[in-house]
């Protein structure tokens, strides 16, 4: 009876150590999953930042391009009149 006792505490023993170390393991891995989360978020923050900056820069770009064409038709139109 009493080694049935002893077999029994060394089991619960056992399984508490398994338990604890378990918990260590999970609290280890939600670490890494939150700290992976968290530089994920901020490449997409920096990567969205840098996707406007683009936006913005060929918004620039072809506002530019829309007044140059404009320019270049006054201008033919000018040359026309001046020929005729």
């Amino acid at each position: 009876m009493r080694e049935d006792k002893y077999l029994g505490t060394a089991t619960k023993e056992m399984l508490r150590a398994r338990v604890q170390e378990l918990e260590k393991e999970l609290r280890q891995i939600r670490e890494e999953k939150d700290s992976a989360l968290k530089e994920n978020r901020d490449k997409i923050n920096e990567l969205n930042i840098d996707l406007l900056s683009i936006k913005t820069k060929i918004n620039e770009l072809l506002q530019a391009k829309k007044e140059k064409e404009m320019r270049v038709k006054n201008l033919e139109i000018k040359l026309r009149k001046n020929s005729s």
